[in-house]
C-alpha cells in the first residue's frame, strides 16, 4: 500500500499522475487502456476544505462540483438537476430519470429491516458523535448487498465512510473506494464532494474538520485522459499555501444547514433571471458563495442567443471580486472560455 500525504487536492493531482506514470501497470479495459497502481493507494488530505484543483490543464468546472455536492447533501437522486451542468449525465441512468447509485440518496434514505421506510444516516451519525465523541461505530454505508447482483449503469465506487473524533475533538473521515479513476474521481469529484460532506458533518457535530483519508483499492487512470495531462507544465506553486485563495468555512447557526442547502437548490431552479426578493432565508457566506457561482454559470448558459463573450462578461461581473476559492475558480473557468 502506498500513502500520499498532501496538503490538498491541488497538490495531490500531479503527485498521483507521477505515481501512475512511474509505477502503474498497463491493462486493457472496456473503456480502453488504463494504468493501474500495483497496490491500494491512500490519499491523506491535511487541509481537506481546500478542495479545488487550480491547474489550467484540468479546466475544472467548479459550478458542476458545487451543484453535485449540494444535490448529494439534499439526498436527491434525480438526473434533471445535474443535467444543467453535464448535458449527457443521463447516460448513467437506467430509467432516464434517476440514478441507482446516488450517494446522497443512500446517505439520507437508507433502508433496513428496522426502518423499511428509510432513515437519515447523516443525522444518526452526527447525533451519536455529539453524545459520545469516542464512538467508533459511525459507519456511513453506500454500497448495498443487492448491488452485488444488480445490473445497473450506476453502482457506487465509493462504498463506505467512517467518522471518528480525535483527542482534540476534531473529526477525521476515511472513505473506502473499490475503484478510483484519479482524473475524474479521486482528484476531481471525490475530493470535492466528500470534503463537503466532511465539513458538513463537523459543522453539525460542532467540531473542527480533521484529516480526510481516501483509500483507493483500484487506483487508476485511462490513458486517453492521462496522456494530455502528462504534457502539462505543472507549476510548483499552490494557490492556497501562497495565500492567493482561501475557502469560506461552513458553520452551524440558528438556521439549520439542511434548510440552506435546499434554499440554494430552490433558488437555482427558479426561473431565470433570479429574483432575490424571493429568497426565503438568509444564507451563511459558504452557501451564498455557492449560489453566486451557480448563478454565474446560469448567466453563462441561459442566453444562447446573446454573443458568448457578452454572456461571459456578465457572468464575471455577477461573481464580484471575492478571493474565495470557488469564486476564483469559476472566474478562471469563464476566462478560459473567453480566451
Amino acid at each position: 500500500m502506498k500513502v500520499l500525504t498532501v496538503r490538498n487536492v491541488h497538490e495531490a493531482l500531479p503527485k498521483g499522475i507521477e505515481l501512475l506514470t512511474t509505477k502503474g501497470v498497463r491493462r486493457e479495459s472496456r473503456n480502453g487502456p488504463v494504468l493501474v497502481a500495483p497496490w491500494p493507494v491512500v490519499t491523506e488530505y491535511l487541509h481537506p476544505t481546500e478542495r479545488v484543483v487550480f491547474w489550467d490543464a484540468r479546466d475544472v468546472n467548479v459550478a458542476f462540483l458545487i451543484a453535485e455536492a449540494l444535490w448529494m447533501l439534499a439526498g436527491r437522486n434525480d438526473v434533471g438537476f445535474l443535467a444543467r451542468y453535464v448535458k449527457d449525465f443521463g447516460r448513467y441512468s437506467d430509467d432516464g430519470t434517476t440514478l441507482h447509485g446516488a450517494y446522497g440518496y443512500r446517505w439520507r434514505h437508507a433502508k433496513s429491516g428496522i426502518w423499511p421506510n428509510g432513515y437519515d444516516q447523516l443525522t444518526v451519525i452526527a447525533e451519536r458523535l455529539k453524545v459520545d465523541p469516542t464512538d467508533r461505530r459511525c459507519v456511513l454505508a453506500m454500497w448495498q448487498p443487492d448491488d452485488l447482483i444488480t445490473d445497473s449503469k450506476d453502482l457506487p465506487c465509493n462504498d463506505t465512510v467512517t467518522f471518528q473524533r480525535q483527542d482534540d475533538g476534531s473529526l477525521d473521515m476515511t472513505v473506502f473506494c473499490r475503484s478510483n479513476d484519479i482524473i475524474w474521481g479521486a482528484y476531481f469529484a471525490n475530493a470535492f464532494h466528500f470534503s463537503v460532506l466532511h465539513e458538513y458533518m463537523a459543522a453539525r457535530i460542532g467540531c473542527a474538520v480533521g484529516i480526510y483519508r481516501q483509500i483507493s483499492v483500484n487506483y487508476h487512470a485511462y490513458l486517453s485522459t492521462l496522456e494530455p495531462l502528462q504534457l502539462a507544465p505543472w507549476m510548483q506553486h499552490n494557490p492556497y499555501s501562497d495565500g492567493w485563495v482561501s475557502p469560506i468555512p461552513m458553520v452551524e447557526r440558528d438556521t439549520p444547514i439542511d434548510l440552506e442547502v435546499r434554499e440554494v437548490i430552490r433558488c437555482v431552479e427558479q426561473d431565470f433571471p433570479y429574483d432575490p426578493d424571493l429568497r426565503r432565508i438568509p444564507l451563511q457566506p459558504f452557501f451564498e458563495d455557492a449560489f453566486n457561482v451557480l448563478y454565474a454559470h446560469r448567466v453563462y448558459t441561459s442566453k444562447p442567443y446573446v454573443p458568448k463573450n457578452e454572456r461571459i462578461l456578465k457572468a464575471l461581473l455577477s461573481l464580484g471580486d471575492s478571493s474565495n476559492d470557488w469564486t476564483v475558480a469559476m472566474r478562471l473557468w469563464l476566462q478560459r472560455r473567453k480566451d
